[in-house]
């Protein structure tokens, strides 16, 4: 997190340290600590820090002298912040240029997987994009619509699930800034036979097929891209705050 260092703020940052000794002397209980923050756009601005080292968030007490008590056990409810505001509204559906020959007289074609077009290098710049997370989404994808079938005309829009803390924004304690956001969807018009989300090309496997829409979408700084698998339009997105 980074803000405006104010003479006034140095000052109580450097008292805090005597002002905690000061409290553990006094008696052997556990202490939670009391913190509000600085960013006036986070959610829930104030909150209690407890356990080892006062690395896990809860919220604070109301009606009480002390918004932080120390109780055995802690309670199993943590805080996720979030940045304050209207939700976005969801990305459209990426429109791929370049669709599957659409089948005329009833014959069904063989599904083959199209180029990838790229999306654009944007804002994410700076964040760590990793491989091997990029993998554990694909296979969370590919596990929650395990033996989906997709067939003209259903309207069916598959979506990998939002990280717990995405708000897609830097800056605030327990977020995550970064979606790595699948998608499949049956391109309007196409005609083929139904396709099954664990294999929608011969040869290929779901994991395949979706993490090559990253792994091979190339000079674009991680980004991802999308392309056609028979009618299926696919895509891996790494999204971040500033893309919302």
């Amino acid at each position: 997190m980074f803000y405006s260092i104010t003479p006034a703020l140095l000052n109580l940052e450097l008292q805090a340290p005597a002002h905690i000794q000061s409290l553990l002397a006094q008696s052997d209980a556990p202490l939670c600590l009391y913190g509000a923050s600085p960013m006036g756009d986070v959610e829930p601005y104030d909150y209690c820090q407890c356990g080892k080292n006062y690395a896990t968030f809860y919220p604070v007490v109301s009606g009480t002298s002390n918004p932080c008590p120390y109780t055995e056990p802690l309670p199993t409810s943590t805080l996720t912040f979030k940045k304050n505001g209207p939700t976005p509204d969801p990305e459209p559906t990426p429109n791929p240029t370049i669709h599957p020959t659409p089948v005329t007289s009833g014959v069904v074609g063989q599904p083959s997987l199209g180029p990838i077009t790229n999306y654009p290098d944007g804002q994410c710049k700076g964040l760590d994009i990793i491989d091997s997370l990029v993998q554990d989404a694909v296979n969370a994808f590919c596990a929650k619509y395990n033996n989906t079938i997709l067939h003209e005309g259903d309207g069916k829009q598959l979506i990998s699930d939002q990280p717990d803390g995405y708000y897609g924004g830097r800056g605030c304690f327990s977020c995550n800034p970064i979606w790595y956001k699948i998608t499949a969807s049956w391109i309007p018009s196409c005609q083929m036979a139904p396709q099954n989300i664990n294999n929608p090309i011969p040869g290929e496997n779901c994991f395949d097929v979706f993490y090559s829409c990253w792994r091979n979408a190339i000079g674009n700084a991680g980004r991802g891209g999308y392309r056609t698998a028979g009618c299926l339009d696919v895509s891996l997105k790494v999204q971040c705050a500033e893309d919302s």
